[in-house]
């Protein structure tokens, strides 16, 4: 182990990032998001368009509320016969639903090509409907990737136990995840460092302040996405069983895309490329929010280092109380609430990063735009005691800190670069 200590100014960056110079990773990010942003803004558009047409529509009437009720009670009726855990038969309806949609998209779009070539306004309305209004499908289809990921026996028992893993195999693939790369990377990695070093995506060695700090980013995000940089890690950790996992899934994912490649590498770009790249611009900014901040006189305080969202708009099964997702990962997802108010007082003592009536896309629109002021108007302050001037000035403190290379211990070679 070797301590740096010292009199040279060291930078801390995770593989292989510490081999280039952070303009490095600013050009790749640009190479990233140049032609993904324009598509993406125009579904995200159109998507709370229409979203919002269908809100309206919703509250004339209340017949989608009888088929919802319907739907659960139905769903709960068959998750007491097939699923391990009960509670979780909210999954179900969504894992019919996407096991279809995702596919269908896919294989229609394939015909179309087959036969007419590609064509730019198919590609997008195939991406709008994959994605769905307000990226329902699209967030659904992911977090069920992560609830699948830490549920190591599986979501269902006995004769249906061969469903087990159905979103990792067969729906993520149509949404750009690669394969096991939830139980593997973010089990094994993300878990074990808790975004701090060692951590192949960590934001903590960027002044999270400054906006181009996202854009150095979106790559070591990336890598970890697309399962590159977890396999450098278990490599280099002589951890073969997980990197041969690992690599079971890239191999998956990428030798899907080969094949497709060598037919039309238009289609292979649009339809199979294309939906992971738009994941590491999506989740690599919330996972870039996520964990925004930090107190270096407190560095492993997780109430500090994840954030916690309550009234959230967006709250899909409770990953909004992403402290308690860190600190009490066995804890069900379905109770996560009241863990929360169980432990109300820890957060307290803790001034833990929460925020109130926003959601993770809107915190991080704020984060990237500047606007502290209006970041503190969502601050939650537990004593309620702290005037919105210095709610303001923690938050500055908490993303702006950063890890210094000199206040750390790493292992010869994890990725420290003097300059």
């Amino acid at each position: 182990m070797n301590t740096l200590q010292g009199q040279n100014k060291i930078t801390w960056r995770p593989w292989p990032w510490n081999l280039f110079p952070d303009w490095a990773s600013v050009v790749v990010s640009a190479v990233i998001l140049a032609p993904a942003a324009p598509i993406m803004a125009v579904l995200i558009g159109s998507g709370e368009f229409i979203w919002a047409i269908i809100l309206r529509l919703c509250s004339y009437t209340t017949i989608h509320l009888r088929v919802q009720s319907f739907i659960l009670d139905y769903s709960q009726v068959i998750a007491n016969k097939i699923m391990r855990d009960p509670r979780n038969m909210n999954y179900l309806p969504h894992i019919l639903w996407l096991s279809i949609w995702g596919p269908f998209l896919f294989f229609s779009s394939l015909y179309r090509c087959m036969n007419h070539g590609f064509e730019l306004w198919f590609f997008i309305l195939i991406q709008f409907l994959r994605i769905g209004p307000r990226f329902r499908f699209f967030t659904y289809v992911h977090v069920l990737l992560h609830k699948e990921g830490h549920d190591h026996k599986g979501f269902f028992k006995g004769s249906f136990s061969v469903l087990n893993n159905i979103v990792t195999w067969w729906i993520g693939p149509f949404y750009g995840g690669v394969p096991n790369n939830y139980c593997t990377a973010h089990n094994k990695i993300h878990h074990r460092y808790d975004n701090q070093i060692g951590d192949v995506h960590t934001n903590l060695d960027l002044d999270r302040s400054k906006l181009l700090s996202f854009f150095k980013y979106v790559p070591r995000f990336g890598m970890y996405w697309t399962g590159f940089s977890p396999l450098h890690f278990f490599h280099s950790k002589g951890d073969y069983r997980l990197f041969f996992s690992q690599l079971l899934g890239v191999a998956y994912f990428y030798g899907i895309f080969l094949c497709f490649f060598l037919w039309s590498p238009l289609f292979a770009v649009g339809y199979i490329l294309y939906p992971q790249v738009e994941d590491v611009v999506f989740f690599g900014g919330i996972s870039y929010l996520w964990h925004s901040f930090y107190d270096p006189k407190d560095p492993d305080n997780q109430y500090i280092n994840s954030v916690t969202v309550l009234n959230g708009k967006d709250n899909v099964w409770n990953e909004d109380y992403h402290v308690v997702h860190h600190t009490e990962p066995r804890t069900h997802w379905s109770d996560y609430d009241k863990h929360f108010t169980n432990n109300t007082d820890i957060y307290r003592r803790n001034k833990a990063t929460m925020f109130s009536d926003t959601e993770e896309g809107e915190l991080l629109f704020l984060m990237l735009q500047g606007n502290f002021r209006r970041l503190a108007e969502l601050f939650v302050d537990l004593d309620n005691k702290m005037t919105i001037e210095e709610k303001e000035e923690l938050i500055r403190y908490r993303l702006s800190s950063t890890i210094n290379g000199n206040e750390v211990v790493l292992k010869k070679g994890e990725g420290k670069r003097s300059i």
